[in-house]
């Protein structure tokens, strides 16, 4: 009952004009912080939610090319070696830790991964080039977990 009578308080009060302005102003500042603080923790949401998809495509199409390269089927290399360099450069937020290095990191296995299909595809020994991207990969795997 007391939100029944609060409201025609407010009711009353809006229908005969005698709100004060230091009133509206007050509980236009609230409602304003509120939606600010809203909108702030929605974007900020958005863009780490954005961060973890982007780091969990890469991985997978890590995945994906080092499956394909393993099994030296060229058509699928080249289409897992794009999809690993589209994503590699994927811009990361600041909200997510070791941010600068992630990107640095997958930017560097797309390359290697670049170096080692050209030198598949040339019949040269990719091996070390293969061991390179390895280790990438893992100091990529440990970035997440400092």
């Amino acid at each position: 009952m007391p939100a029944l009578l609060a409201y025609e308080r407010f009711y009353d009060q809006a229908m005969t004009g005698a709100f004060s302005i230091k009133e509206m102003n007050c509980k236009a500042v609230v409602v304003s912080a509120l939606v600010v603080t809203v909108g702030v923790a929605s974007l900020a949401y958005r863009m780490y939610r954005h961060d973890m998809v982007t780091l969990e495509t890469f991985a997978a199409s890590y995945e994906r090319f080092n499956t394909a390269i393993a099994k030296g089927n060229e058509g699928e290399t080249k289409g897992a070696l794009a999809r690993l360099h589209s994503i590699a450069n994927e811009r990361i937020s600041s909200l997510t830790k070791n941010d600068r290095t992630a990107m640095r990191t997958m930017r560097e296995i797309a390359d290697i991964a670049q170096e080692e299909c050209d030198a598949h595809a040339a019949g040269k020994n990719s091996s070390p080039l293969t061991q390179k991207r390895k280790d990438a990969y893992v100091r990529f795997e440990t970035l997440g977990k400092d």
